[in-house]
């Protein structure tokens, strides 16, 4: 992938919709994240307001759906690669819908944990098997818009999700939110089981004569191996895990921003939150045009870039109209790194070796935003608020810059 040669001519997102296997699979992707964006939303407003939740216990929400993944993921790839794909799909949006229904039985925030623990150990085992399928069912030159399709969904649900679910609070009560987000599962479910989804033929087992736990961890081993000796792969975990991490520290320290460097009320911080969801939204849009032009790794760079100007710009100014700005750069730069990174993953990776090496991947990145989002409060009140930015831009420079000492490889090559 030289950056400076054209990449193959990309499929278009009304080519990779035309697949009718594909267009399920975006279908069941939209059903089930809008449903779990809007009982998110309404398990946080329970918290908050009829629980009247600590910060802490707010974030702990997020923490408990994440902390699965970033500490079973390596683990739960292993499985993902042995198990059939539809199979996984379907039992893990089965199972997820019937966890769901824990949220009915909540009295306070920590029965919430529960339930949302055990739909993201679930969706651990969901998005690689994902991954997986998108690569059957797609050809390599519909990856990026397949992927573009897929995070879309995601952005989308980001801007209008708490749109949707306060209106559906505040006329019928959270209890609708948690049953939309049941039956979303089974809907999701319903969709991939009309899919037919056949893996190419997987080389032989070499770990086939070995047994229990051992077998796991060769396993395991396997994929980290790949990872460690593959530049792309290893470049994408590092760009993945940088961004996360920014991310992390970011979400949880804009609204102090707004409400002790700007001095401003709610409306500014809404007005942020909904310029970075705007900002992925048209950033995933405004990515596949240049697909056939660039490679996916020149996106990505770009992406790290554009956090280290957002985030300097929170830490270098105190104008309300530049935070805007910053906000809606961190959505445009989220959308660089998140999409060509996947097209990365599914390309470069060996078919037998999909499901470890992205539940891995998933697991760096769930496991960076852990650490984001624990440690920049304690950073804010040793440091202060701005000099966090400052510090998160910093580390950002120091990952562009060995992420350039991988650039050269970023061809497909191993190390």
């Amino acid at each position: 992938m030289n950056p400076g040669v054209p990449a193959t001519p990309q499929l278009t997102l009304r080519q990779v919709l035309g697949i009718p296997a594909m267009r399920r699979l975006w279908l069941a992707q939209f059903v089930s994240l809008m449903g779990d964006f809007v009982a998110l939303f309404a398990v946080l407003a329970v918290a908050s307001f009829r629980f009247h939740a600590s910060a802490s216990e707010l974030t702990g929400i997020s923490i408990a759906y994440m902390v699965p993944t970033a500490l079973l993921g390596p683990i739960a790839g292993v499985f993902v690669d042995r198990w059939p794909v539809k199979f996984t799909l379907i039992g893990s949006d089965l199972l997820r819908g019937v966890l769901s229904i824990g949220f009915f039985f909540a009295t306070t925030t920590a029965h919430f944990y529960i339930p949302i623990f055990g739909i993201g150990l679930l969706s651990t085992f969901f998005g690689p098997a994902q991954g997986i399928a998108i690569r059957v069912l797609v050809p390599k030159e519909g990856l990026f818009a397949a992927n573009t399709l897929m995070q879309q969904v995601m952005f989308l649900m980001r801007v209008a999700g708490p749109g949707l679910a306060g209106l559906l609070i505040s006329h019928f009560g959270p209890e609708v939110c948690y049953a939309a987000d049941t039956l979303s599962f089974v809907a999701s479910a319903l969709m991939i089981a009309s899919i037919t989804i056949v893996r190419p033929v997987l080389p032989p087992d070499p770990h086939a004569t070995s047994t229990g736990l051992h077998k796991v961890w060769l396993d395991m081993r396997a994929g980290f191996d790949f990872i460690l000796h593959h530049a792309v792969i290893l470049f994408v975990v590092a760009a993945l895990g940088a961004a996360t991490f920014a991310i992390g520290c970011f979400a949880p320290l804009i609204a102090v921003y707004v409400r002790d460097i700007l001095h401003r009320e709610t409306g500014v911080f809404s007005m942020a939150s909904a310029l970075i969801g705007a900002g992925m939204l048209f950033g995933s849009m405004a990515l596949r045009p240049f697909a056939s032009r660039f490679p996916p790794a020149w996106f990505v760079f770009s992406g790290l870039g554009g956090l280290v100007i957002a985030t300097l710009l929170l830490g270098l100014t105190i104008a309300t109209p530049l935070t805007l700005v910053a906000s809606l750069f961190t959505g445009l730069s989220v959308a660089c790194v998140l999409i060509p990174t996947q097209v990365l993953l599914q390309s470069e990776t060996p078919p037998e070796l999909l499901g470890r090496v992205g539940s891995t991947v998933m697991s760096v990145a769930f496991a960076s935003q852990v650490v984001g989002l624990v440690v920049s409060g304690k950073l804010e009140h040793l440091v202060g608020i701005r000099n966090v930015f400052l510090l998160i831009a910093g580390l950002l420079v120091v990952q562009l810059m060995v992420s350039a000492r991988f650039r050269p490889q970023a061809r497909g090559t191993t190390t």
